[in-house]
Order: structure tokens, then C-alpha cells, then sequence
């Protein structure tokens, strides 16, 4: 039975789980480091779980494919899957955060998650998880669609 998302996060260190779940606000009031490298590394593992499938499972061109691929990488798909996962209540926070949790913080956060879950189990351990959770497979079946604003507006 493969893991799920969440479940494969539960299982990384509590160390690992904090850095993922720790907002600069908190990191800098308790002298902490920051989910920010681990956002960084998620945000490069992400994008080649993503792009593997695709390579593998789509016979679109290049420009098609980076297109489709952005789709499932996005603020908008990763914040959803945060609050899917009720992540927002996981963050840790610091005393002078007063605004809203914004959607660029949930997807950091994701990134962050997807980062600690490399650093502890590989690429090919997590990859499932991944796709499953952002429901690659699944979109990809509905179609879809690689939306160009560039090219829209052009047209």
C-alpha cells in the first residue's frame, strides 16, 4: 500500500516537520531557521516529479507540455492542496505575523513539505504521494487544459 501525502510527511523527523512548518515570522523571533531552503529544494523536486510524468505519460511538444506542467505547480493548485489538508493550522507563526495567510504562504509551505520529504526518503519514495495529491493522473484524464494568457490575448 503506498503512502499519502500527509502520511509520508508524519513520518519525517519532528525536526524536518518543524523546518517545514515554520513561517520567517517564527523563525526570527525564536532564532530558528525557516522553512525557506526547504521551500526552495521542494519547489525543484516538485517540478521534476511533475515533469517526469508528463514526459512519460504525454506526447505534447515542449512548449505544451511546460504549459500543462505549470497548471499542477502553481500557487493556486498547491494552495488548495494546503487547505485540503488543513495546513494552515500547522504553520508556525510568529508574534508580529498579523496578516492573512496568503496563498503564496500555503504553497511555500507545500514546497517546504515536499522538500523535507525528499531530504528524508528520496525522489522516487515520494513521487506517488506527490502526484496523487496534486491528482495529476486524474486532471490529466478530464483534460487539462494549458492555459496561455499570452497567446489568448494575442488571438
Amino acid at each position: 500500500m503506498k503512502n499519502s501525502f500527509i502520511e509520508l510527511f508524519e513520518k519525517c523527523s519532528p525536526e524536518l516537520k518543524d523546518l517545514a512548518l515554520t513561517h520567517s515570522s517564527f523563525a526570527h523571533q525564536h532564532g530558528v531557521a525557516s522553512n525557506e531552503r526547504a521551500e526552495f529544494l521542494g519547489d525543484s523536486v516538485l517540478s521534476t516529479i511533475v515533469t517526469d510524468y508528463l514526459y512519460k505519460h504525454c506526447k505534447d511538444n515542449e512548449g505544451k507540455l511546460s504549459k500543462i506542467r505549470s497548471k499542477f505547480v502553481c500557487t493556486e493548485n498547491l494552495s488548495d492542496l494546503a487547505k485540503r489538508l488543513n495546513i494552515q493550522s500547522r504553520i508556525r507563526f510568529g508574534k508580529s505575523f498579523k496578516d492573512e495567510i496568503s496563498d503564496a504562504i500555503l504553497e511555500n509551505t507545500i514546497e517546504s513539505m515536499i522538500g523535507v520529504m525528499y531530504l528524508s526518503y528520496g525522489l522516487h519514495s515520494i513521487s506517488g504521494a506527490v502526484l496523487d495529491a496534486l491528482q495529476v493522473k486524474e486532471k490529466l484524464k478530464q483534460g487539462v487544459k494549458a492555459t496561455d494568457y499570452k497567446s489568448e490575448l494575442q488571438e
